[in-house]
């Protein structure tokens, strides 16, 4: 189910809301995903560019700081970049990308080191 939403989200249509609880936005390389909860959102991957997730969070009339929880799931640039937009959130990133990140092993697109 969610392919077809991911399949249906277009350059001209870059954020769009599943369901009231869940809103997917396109950067240029990852879609990322907002999840309501009780004490605000969770964002699964923050997007490339600040200028387009800043984006997203307006036309779905979200403020930052309404994210309280940031899950990061590999640290390619394109999913963490634009987590610098979430000051008041909690990150969360697995052990092995941070052994990755320590020990300087590149992935894909790199972690900028």
């Amino acid at each position: 189910m969610v392919g077809y939403y991911l399949y249906k989200i277009n350059a001209a249509d870059f954020t769009y809301q599943i369901n009231k609880e869940i809103i997917i936005f396109n950067d240029p390389l990852v879609s990322s995903y907002l999840i309501k909860c009780d004490s605000g959102y969770i964002a699964i991957d923050a997007g490339l560019l600040v200028s387009t997730t800043a984006k997203a969070l307006s036309i779905n009339k979200i403020l930052p700081d309404e994210v309280k929880f940031v899950f990061i799931t590999h640290s390619d640039i394109d999913h963490h970049r634009a987590a610098e937009l979430f000051k008041n959130a909690a990150i969360y990133i697995s052990a092995p990308e941070i052994e990755m990140i320590n020990n300087h092993v590149p992935g894909f697109l790199s972690f900028p080191l």
